[in-house]
């Protein structure tokens, strides 16, 4: 098969799946990745072809103003499939894809498929993110569930937010050109722990009623890249993601992390590519920045992980039985996190409220007896699910039902 993967700007976006392209690859399959920006490097790094699709959005400058989501997706998502679309369907008729396979946000791929008719495939990490399922909600949803009178008020908001981008969706998408029919929708995670579980009538009823959504498993895979972390132990492994929503305010989150994390308890940082090291401006012999940590190996050996709640990095961390601090800075992964407390294996703090007495209680409760517990038991259900195995099998089915027609 040669199969297209189109792709937002941000590499991040592809995330594990590149190993599943690389594995395709490998397989005899020819893998190529349409998008431009850090993209290009993904594509060089596994060997796939890589094709440029211009793009005229500001990606960094829009992602880092302060946007009311129903603004995101107009701003940015819808512009960018308004954009890409009249290249990607030039490149489906001038290399006879058999296959799209597209980030959740990709709308361009949607259209594409319907109106060419090859078939199309889309991941998202957290299974609460397919904003283009035809029936579904966008899941873009909840900053906080602490109380009954907040979920009221958040359904309330919600709902406003999907009317405004259905609207939008539909007058500039959907009527002119029709919507795509995802075929394949893969969720990244194990399906006992596969969406946000703290409002189900926003995401994982209606979810788990779309036959054509498969929860197939986190993908637990890196590069070789051989690092000794003893030397750091005990550590706990910070990553606050790699999209740059604002990324002096990430960088300044590092700096009072370190500032208020007890004596006793070292640190490994992974910037993940959104900052160089000189950029954090931290001298502590405590600390270890990376600015492209294996985060695998690390997470392995560290006592606990702090992230932002990036889906990837929580599931990673899940696998492993760490548990979790989650200080999110937008509202889908802040669903992420809140799942993770509710289940016991994790805290949520708000960013705002990160302090030396906030983060000192966080990381007692983390690293308690109970919750280190309910961290092992959910690493017992994410063991069985090996995603990249399922994603393959899934491709096989993909390629079966193409060679029959």
């Amino acid at each position: 098969m040669k199969i297209a993967v189109i792709n937002t700007p941000y590499a991040t976006h592809i995330g594990r799946m590149a190993y599943v392209f690389a594995e395709l690859k490998c397989q005899g399959h020819e893998v190529e990745l349409w998008g431009n920006g850090a993209t290009r490097a993904v594509a060089e790094r596994h060997g796939m072809v890589y094709r440029e699709i211009p793009l005229q959005t500001d990606f960094t400058q829009v992602m880092q103003r302060r946007l009311k989501p129903h603004e995101v997706f107009n701003d940015l998502f819808f512009s960018i499939a308004k954009e890409q679309l009249r290249t990607v369907l030039d490149f489906c008729e001038e290399y006879s894809p058999d296959v799209i396979e597209a980030n959740a946000r990709v709308f361009s791929a949607t259209v594409a498929s319907k109106l060419t008719g090859i078939p199309v495939v889309t991941h998202c990490c957290s299974g609460n993110s397919f904003s283009q399922l035809p029936e579904d909600l966008y899941g873009f949803c909840v900053k906080g569930t602490e109380s009954r009178r907040e979920q009221t008020i958040m359904l309330k908001l919600s709902a406003e937010f999907f009317s405004r981008t259905d609207r939008w969706f539909n007058e500039n998408i959907a009527g002119p050109f029709g919507l795509g029919k995802i075929e394949n929708a893969i969720g990244l995670c194990a399906p006992e722990y596969a969406i946000a579980q703290t409002i189900p009538e926003l995401s994982k009823k209606r979810i788990a009623e779309l036959p054509n959504v498969h929860m197939t498993g986190p993908i637990v895979t890196e590069d070789s890249a051989p690092m000794d972390f003893s030397h750091c132990q005990p550590y706990c492994y910070v990553s606050l993601g790699t999209s740059p929503w604002n990324t002096s305010e990430i960088l300044e989150r590092y700096r009072k992390i370190v500032q208020y994390t007890p004596a006793n308890l070292n640190m490994v940082i992974g910037l993940g590519a959104l900052a160089e090291k000189a950029q954090l401006s931290i001298d502590d012999e405590r600390v270890l920045v990376l600015e492209n940590a294996p985060q695998l190996e690390a997470i392995k050996h560290s006592e606990l992980v702090i992230c932002h709640g990036g889906c990837q990095t929580v599931h990673e961390a899940l696998y492993f039985g760490k548990p979790l601090i989650g200080i999110p800075h937008h509202a889908e992964i802040s669903e992420m996190v809140n799942s993770v407390e509710i289940n016991g294996a994790g805290v949520r703090v708000a960013p705002s409220k990160i302090s030396r007495g906030t983060l000192g209680e966080a990381i007692e409760t983390a690293t308690s007896e109970d919750t280190r517990g309910h961290a092992a038991r959910l690493a017992a259900a994410l063991g069985h699910a090996d995603g990249q195995r399922n994603i393959l099998a899934l491709f096989a089915r993909i390629e079966s039902r193409i060679s029959h027609t």
